[in-house]
C-alpha cells in the first residue's frame, strides 16, 4: 500500500494513496504498462514504481541550499 503525507504548518493528514503497481499480477501490470507508458519513466528495475518523493512549496526557497542541506542528511 502506498501512503501520501502532506503537512502545511500545523496541518497534516495521511491517506492511503493505493497499491503499489509493481505489487500486481505480472499479467495485470504488463496490461497497466500498455495503457498508461508513462510509468516507465520512473520505473526501477528492482522496485518498480515504489518510490518516496518530498516536495518544499514556498517562496523564495533557496533551491540550491535545500538540496545541498539533504544531501548533508545522507552523509
Amino acid at each position: 500500500m502506498s501512503y501520501l503525507f502532506e503537512q502545511a504548518g500545523v496541518q497534516k493528514q495521511l491517506t492511503e494513496a493505493g497499491q503499489w503497481y509493481a505489487t500486481a499480477p505480472e499479467e495485470d501490470l504488463i496490461e497497466l504498462m500498455k495503457q498508461e507508458p508513462g510509468l516507465l519513466r520512473d520505473w526501477d528495475e528492482k522496485y518498480g514504481d515504489r518510490m518516496q518523493k518530498i516536495v518544499f512549496i514556498g517562496q523564495h526557497l533557496d533551491k540550491e541550499q535545500l538540496a545541498h542541506d539533504l544531501d548533508e542528511c545522507l552523509e
